[in-house]
């Protein structure tokens, strides 16, 4: 008897395993990230075995409170719900959206199938709601002025710190400024003397004055906010304005020399102006290297007759993105006379 008794449990539980491996699956994803105050949308798939049928769909949100029941062959029957609207049903598939996610979005959605005969089918999906963080991009800023950097981040309930870090060129990162609910900010080494950081949390600005070459590089907000945490970059190009000058020197009888140098950060594109006439010898030749400081150094000889320059102003033109119209340097032989003299007399 006892025998007889351990076969029918064992053929019951083989039908239980049979029945559950006939019977139809629900196709949904667990989980769904969304930006707080975009739509999202959210779908279930079920696919039936043979000799199922499918008799009615139904979605029910975090409360268990239904949202949508209707029969696949049916118009659906619509709780008074405006935030939440169902897709268009197919057979098989059904969906709902959310035109605006809210924070009170973050929970789980059912969709719930009722298959004949082995009785529903179910799938939950979770809402995880992100913040809207936003920076003000990539930002480029002239060396001695003021730089600024921002990061906006809502909602601002549970956000708890914000932390600015630098990324170098190299890969390495450093702490810049942090800030808490407190409101006081805290500046890192060696930034003290030259950075500010506004109080708030929710919008933050990073605030560097005078602005230098090695402050070039990316910065990261970091927004720890409940128990998680955000984050935003975005890269300071900083601009060092050309400075000039321009000289010549008689280099053989009737031919003279023209030399414009321009320091600046990027290099500067460096063009000579000598209203189309035909009596330069050669086209310019230019070179470029870079001092230790980041600065660049821009080199252009031009070979002109000498009778050139007492007639026409030949002119250095300097292009830099940090300029909106070039710098514009004329050449001539009085100027540099006059130079010449007012160096001896000043050395007398």
């Amino acid at each position: 008897m006892l025998y007889a008794a351990l076969l029918r449990v064992s053929q019951l539980y083989v039908i239980l395993i049979t029945m559950s491996a006939n019977q139809g699956k629900v196709i949904a994803p667990s989980r769904v990230k969304v930006r707080q105050n975009q739509p999202v949308t959210i779908y279930c798939k079920l696919e039936l075995e043979q000799g199922e049928s499918l008799k009615q769909i139904l979605w029910r949100d975090k409360h268990n409170q239904t949202l949508f029941v209707y029969h696949p062959d049916e118009l659906p029957n619509i709780t008074d719900n405006q935030r939440v609207t169902l897709e268009s049903p197919t057979l098989h598939t059904t969906g709902v959206t959310i035109e605006k996610v809210s924070l009170e979005d973050k929970d789980c959605y059912v969709c719930v199938f009722y298959v004949y005969p082995s009785g529903s089918q179910e799938r939950s999906i979770c809402l995880e709601i992100m913040a809207n963080l936003s920076t003000e991009g990539n930002k480029t800023a002239v060396s001695g002025k003021l730089a600024t950097l921002s990061c906006q981040f809502s909602p601002s309930e549970g956000v708890k710190q914000v932390h600015w870090r630098k990324t170098e060129e190299q890969g390495d990162t450093r702490d810049v400024a942090v800030n808490g609910k407190d409101g006081k900010p805290v500046i890192e080494e060696p930034f003290k003397d030259r950075v500010m950081l506004s109080s708030g949390v929710s919008e933050t600005n990073l605030y560097i004055k005078p602005v230098r070459v090695e402050d070039e590089g990316c910065y990261t907000c970091e927004f720890a906010y409940y128990d998680d945490m955000e984050s935003a970059a975005a890269c300071l190009t900083v601009y060092v304005l050309p400075k000039t000058e321009v000289n010549y020197r008689t280099v053989s009888p009737g031919i003279i020399e023209a030399n414009c140098t321009a320091l600046a950060r990027p290099a500067v594109q460096i063009r000579w102006d000598v209203e189309k006439d035909n009596r330069t010898l050669s086209p310019p030749v230019s070179s470029v290297f870079e001092q230790g400081d980041g600065i660049l150094v821009v080199h252009s000889t031009l070979l002109v007759q000498a009778d050139l320059l007492k007639e026409l102003p030949v002119k250095c033109l300097v292009y830099h993105p940090g300029l909106e119209s070039p710098i514009s340097v004329s050449l001539n032989t009085k100027k540099r006379k006059w130079r010449v003299a007012l160096q001896a007399m000043m050395t007398t």
